[in-house]
């Protein structure tokens, strides 16, 4: 080590000394910072199991296979059914009724999306002809509360 690096050395040490104000900003700045990379760093976290719970809910409601058993029983009764939407990964399905009384049409889309806070939200909505219905949101994400509905919705596009 040099005569001019010791002396730098020194003056680091001393100019550091004599800014006890700028040591508490650059100290707090960094503070804030890791705070705010933890705050993150959680969110992220909790987005994350909030969307494996969805997919997990979403695998229990067995909403595709749901909505293939309705169309199949709704075809003995003349009634069309296709399956419009199924995007892997989506946590969603839809499905599209033709020859309905009066010859309407619907679409019944059924979806789980994450929750914030609580167990993931699965909603059924109806489009019948160009008439959007009131959405409905399951009390429980299972297979036989989304049958349930289903069948009372059926119950309302046949009836």
């Amino acid at each position: 080590m040099t005569t001019q690096d010791t002396h730098d050395d020194t003056d680091s040490a001393a100019q550091a000394s004599e800014w006890p104000e700028l040591e508490k900003l650059v100290a707090d700045v960094k503070t804030k910072r890791a705070e705010e990379l933890a705050r993150q760093e959680e969110q992220r976290t909790r987005a994350q199991k909030a969307q494996q719970d969805a997919e997990k809910a979403w695998e229990t409601l067995r909403a595709q296979a749901s909505l293939d058993d309705l169309a199949e029983k709704l075809g003995e009764l003349g009634v069309t059914a296709r399956t419009t939407e199924t995007v892997a990964g989506a946590n969603s399905a839809a499905l599209e009724l033709s020859r309905l009384p009066k010859g309407e049409t619907a679409i019944i889309r059924v979806d789980t999306s994450p929750s914030r806070s609580g167990p993931p939200r699965t909603t059924i909505q109806v489009q019948r002809g160009t008439q959007q219905l009131s959405p409905t949101t399951l009390n429980v994400n299972t297979n036989s509360e989304l049958r349930k509905q289903l069948i009372e919705i059926a119950q309302k596009l046949l009836g």
